[in-house]
């Protein structure tokens, strides 16, 4: 199950912005959200939260998807 938290999203246009490897956890710590709870949110593994952070992975589309569900207000 998803939910909205306010992180300054307020359309898809912000998703890039918000997906970037510098503001990943920028907009996880502004939701209240650790490392492990959007994992677990978003289906993958701590490591894989962990490398787009550090700008070592790039998520799939299916992944940025998820990430906009979660930090999206609706």
């Amino acid at each position: 199950a998803y939910f909205t938290c306010k992180a300054n999203l307020t359309s898809t246009r912000d998703l890039p912005m918000a997906l970037s490897r510098n503001n990943l956890k920028e907009y996880r710590e502004k939701a209240g959200l650790s490392q492990e709870k959007i994992a677990k949110i978003t289906n993958v593994t701590r490591q894989t939260i962990i490398s787009i952070e550090k700008g070592r992975y790039v998520p799939s589309l299916e992944l940025a998807l998820k990430f906009a569900k979660v930090f999206l207000i609706q």
